[in-house]
Formats: structure tokens, C-alpha cells, sequence
């Protein structure tokens, strides 16, 4: 059994992991637009800012990535 600092990295990891999986799915099946899908990553970084810890800083990144990344403006 992990312990709690495990526990939360991979809890933490598990549920981003999932809404990832979950927006691609939406996206793939035209159920919402790319733009929603930005939309939501833009809330989620504005619900983080401004970043005061390290984990903060850490997860901006990562959304920053992804809004870079798969859920990038495509033409």
C-alpha cells in the first residue's frame, strides 16, 4: 500500500488521466466542440490561478501542455 503522498500523486494522476480519456471521447464522438474542450482546460487553469505552490505551478504546466497539445486550435 502506498503511502499518502503516493496515494495522492497517483489519485491525482487516475482522475486527470480519466478526464483526459473523457474529453477525447466527447470530442471523437462530436458531442462537444474543441472549443468547449479548451473552454473546460481554460477553467481548470483559472480555478489554479494564481499558482501559490509548487504543485499549483505544476499543474499549470500540464494544462498548458495539454491546451498545446491534443486540444490545440487545429485548422
Amino acid at each position: 500500500m502506498p503511502d499518502g503522498s503516493a496515494q495522492n500523486i497517483a489519485t491525482g494522476l487516475a482522475g486527470g488521466l480519466i478526464v483526459i480519456a473523457l474529453l477525447e471521447t466527447l470530442l471523437d464522438k462530436n458531442v462537444i466542440a474543441l472549443a468547449e474542450a479548451r473552454h473546460i482546460l481554460q477553467r481548470a487553469v483559472n480555478s489554479l490561478s494564481p499558482a501559490r505552490t509548487t504543485e499549483e505551478r505544476e499543474a499549470l504546466k500540464v494544462l498548458a501542455g495539454m491546451q498545446r497539445g491534443y486540444f490545440s486550435e487545429r485548422s
